[in-house]
């Protein structure tokens, strides 16, 4: 368990920035911000301080009392936790849910273990995540054809390519 410094760090170093920078939705202002003070590189010196202490980890952060997340240092674990998703980790994180239940109630994101096995397969015929080439492949290319020369045009126009002619495009 980190001590009390260590939680402070690591909740300033590391898990601040993504927060602010807004986790589903950028905020622009936030992310010049962060990209100014060159915020992900002072995450990634604190997961490396980290290591260099602990070790592999994983390592325990409070998050609230009574609330704690584990910190994997190890890429190992990572893809350990990515390929034991749903179970037993399950992506459905209070922050997720609370992110994107006004978006997507029944996503299976957001879904507890036993739902996620109902909607995950509707969600792999919608993909055709079997597939090398998607059905709908060509009209969703064209569509963004369209986009891009449309941000090509701006930027043609004023000079720059922003966040906000960006996200407008997306």
């Amino acid at each position: 368990m980190l001590n009390a410094v260590e939680h402070a760090r690591v909740l300033a170093r590391v898990l601040a920035s993504p927060v602010i920078k807004g986790p589903i939705i950028r905020r622009p202002n936030a992310v010049n911000l962060a990209e100014r003070f060159d915020a992900d590189a002072a995450g990634v010196d604190e997961m490396k301080r980290l290591r260099a202490k602990y070790g592999d980890g994983p390592v325990q952060v409070r998050l609230t009392p009574g609330r704690r997340v584990a910190l994997l240092l190890n890429p190992d674990d990572v893809h350990r936790v990515l390929n034991e998703t749903p179970e037993p980790f399950s992506p459905a994180s209070l922050e997720k849910r609370g992110a994107l239940n006004h978006f997507q109630p029944a996503g299976a994101l957001v879904s507890s273990p036993s739902a996620r096995r109902e909607r995950r397969p509707f969600n792999e015929r919608a993909l055709e995540s079997g597939k090398t080439i998607h059905s709908h492949a060509e009209t969703m290319t064209q569509a963004i054809r369209e986009e891009v020369e449309a941000l090509r045009g701006h930027l043609d126009f004023t000079g720059t390519l922003d966040w906000e002619a960006f996200s407008t495009m997306s």
